[in-house]
């Protein structure tokens, strides 16, 4: 059952990640009038890519799959990796705040998913 808790919250998590990056990628490609300009950015396409790898290890934490620590780690990595480039480039605090909240969350998440055994 606890499984299944964080395997909602981490949906949850996801969800809110794909709407705010799906957003972001709309109103740029609003503004510029090209989509492919869009998918070929790195500060769209990983935390997009992000917020896939959030909701599957969420949806595989729900339905008590394997996988769910795997998923999950892999986006606190990338999101990371994100997080390491803003600040590396000179980028200001308020660009990355919000990734590091949200990689926090999700590391202690992915060690409850690590942590919390499954019933068999």
């Amino acid at each position: 059952m606890t499984r299944r808790l964080l395997g909602l919250a981490t949906i949850i998590i996801g969800i809110f990640l794909c709407y705010r990056s799906g957003s972001a990628m709309s109103a740029y490609a609003s503004r510029s009038g090209d989509w492919s300009l869009v998918y070929t950015d790195p500060v769209f396409v990983l935390p997009f890519l992000v917020a896939i790898f959030v909701t599957f290890g969420g949806l595989l934490g729900l339905i008590a799959m394997r996988g769910s620590a795997i998923f999950t780690g892999i986006a606190v990595a990338l999101y990371g990796l994100f997080i390491g480039a803003i600040v590396a480039s000179g980028g200001d605090q308020s660009l990355w705040r919000f990734e590091a909240y949200v990689t926090s969350v999700l590391f202690v998440l992915t060690l409850l998913f690590i942590l919390v055994p499954r019933r068999r």
